[in-house]
Order: structure tokens, then sequence, then C-alpha cells
């Protein structure tokens, strides 16, 4: 089903978004493609107000944080000084995550990790910073020239709604809502990938998205296959969940005529980064504070999350 652009963006979107969130995604990308041009000094000012206001909501009504941030002078906290304190851990989300949430009422929006660092675990966000990482992703497609009513395709797994086992009216729901074609990665093969791709054209997607693996292979099995990938008429393509190699980006993108962009976060801790055009990685630092130890394994601050608090949490990469 397809309905016009401007009934999607401007009636739809804005009562699903205002059904869902107590700040709009939307308007919080508004004030995103302002923020965009701060300073380094003003970015640093608004991060460490954040994250006082998490800190205080931890240490207030957080069991585990009562105990861990016992005599933190949070008045005069800075950026450098927050590095300093205690490192969450998997272990800890895993075996104390009740101790964690400041409103044991309100358990939020579950997320849970695939395990691809080594230990899966389960966090509840708070619907502001689900918001904001919708918004941040809604950024990212604006710099990519895409509007939110543009269709796409999605090369995933773990699909808990499938492309073949909704009843009409999820589907319906879904897009209007998502705007998007399922491919479940692990259905994907040279039976399936043909009937795959011209459902594809058919849904006349803008861009795809998905893990790098997926979308090599997707690549792969339409060479192979022998279909024409231009028919897609793509103006992007965005990887995530996974390292994306040079090598791997130059695949896709000579399989696709189109350019491939990176986008870096992680479900249990934020959307923590994302690639513009002009090739650059720009850190989400109106939702996120990251910082590196001695050896680069990265440390993680999503301050918009009151609900559970991560702080300085290890999410198991290194980065540079």
């Amino acid at each position: 089903m397809k309905i016009s652009p401007f009934i999607f963006n401007r009636i739809w979107l804005p009562y699903a978004y205002g059904r869902q969130y107590p700040q709009s995604p939307l308007h919080i990308l508004r004030w995103l493609l302002r923020t965009q041009y701060w300073s380094r000094g003003r970015i640093g000012e608004y991060q460490l107000e954040q994250i006082r206001m998490q800190l205080k909501e931890a240490s207030d009504k957080s069991d585990y944080y009562k105990s861990a941030l016992s005599g933190v002078d949070l008045g005069n906290l800075a950026l450098t000084t927050l590095q300093s304190l205690p490192k969450l851990s998997k272990d800890v989300i895993q075996e104390r995550s009740e101790e964690l949430f400041t409103d044991k009422r309100d358990k939020g929006i579950r997320h849970k990790t695939s395990g691809s660092t080594g230990i899966p675990v389960e966090i509840y966000l708070s619907r502001d910073a689900e918001a904001y990482r919708r918004a941040g992703h809604l950024r990212m497609l604006h710099w990519w020239g895409i509007k939110p009513s543009d269709r796409s395709g999605l090369i995933w797994g773990n699909l808990e709604i499938s492309q073949r086992k909704v009843n009409l009216l999820k589907r319906w729901k879904r897009d209007l809502l998502n705007r998007e074609y399922f491919i479940d990665v692990f259905k994907l093969r040279s039976g399936t990938v043909e009937q795959y791709f011209q459902e594809l054209v058919d849904f006349e997607p803008v861009y795809l998205r998905g893990y790098t693996s997926g979308l090599v292979q997707f690549a792969e099995l339409v060479t192979s296959q022998h279909l024409d990938p231009a028919e897609l008429k793509l103006k992007v393509i965005f990887v995530t969940s996974e390292i994306l190699s040079e090598k791997d980006r130059r695949f896709i993108s000579e399989i696709f005529g189109c350019p491939v962009a990176n986008e870096y976060g992680a479900a249990d801790g934020g959307l923590f980064a994302y690639e513009c055009p002009e090739g650059g990685m720009h850190i989400f630092e109106e939702a996120v504070y990251i910082f590196t130890g001695e050896k680069g394994e990265a440390c993680v601050n999503e301050y918009h999350n009151l609900l559970m608090p991560l702080i300085n949490y290890e999410i198991g990469d290194r980065i540079e």
C-alpha cells in the first residue's frame, strides 16, 4: 500500500511519534540540524549538563548507583573526571539489572543484544532515549538527501515480524509507519533471491540497510543469478552491526552503483556514530559521550536514558 509523502510526513508520522514518545523524534531532528554546527565548547557544556542530570537521577534512585556513586561531587564533575568513575560491565547488567533501574514501575523499551561481543545482555531504554536514537537516525538519512517518507529495504535477521507471517492489518500498519521491505538474511539463498529481488524492485526503495555480511551475500546472489541491480535505482546503502572493510564497501558499491555509508551503534549502548557523504564518521554527541581506555576499549554514556542508566559502560568494542 502506498500513501503520499505529504500525508506520511505531515500527518501520519507526527501522529505516530506523538503517541509513542514524550519528545517527538521529528522535533529533536529539527534541533539536531542546528546543534551539528555548535562549537566544540558548547557541545561539551551540553554533554556535561546532561551527564550531571543522569548521575544525579542514578545516585538518588538506583540501588546500584547509590553505592557506586557515593561520595562523588556532582557539582564539580567534569567530562575528564567522569572517566575516573567506576566502569559498568556486561556482567553487572546480567547479574544486577534490577538494581540499575531508577523506576521499577516503568520498564521502558526493551533491547537485547545478539552477543556479538561475547555476552548477550538485555537493557531497558527510556522513551526519551529511544526518541533520540530515532532522531539521530533521521539526521543521518537527512545528510544523504533521504526523507522519512522514503521507502527502504532491510536485510536483517531474527525478525519478530517476518515479511511472510504478518496478517494484512499488521502489514498495513508496518508499511505505513516503517516503510520497509524486510529480507530475512537466514532465508536468503540462490533459491529465494529472485523473488526477494523482484518484490524489492516493486517496493521501490530509495536505500538499503542491513548487516555488512547480509548485504555482501545479497550482492553476490544478485550477480550469480544474473539479476540487474540497476533496477533498484538506489541512492545509498547503509551498513550496521558489523565491521565494514574497504573491500566490502567497494564490492557492495560497485554491484549496486551507489555509495555505501557506515553506521556504528549497539542495541545496549545507543547510536554512536554515522558517516556523512563527505566520508567523515561523526559521533552522535547530542546523545552519547564516548571515551577509550589505554587499549582502546570503548566506554559509553547514553545520557538521555534516565530509566536504566549505563554509566561508563564497557560495550566490548575497541575503537580509535
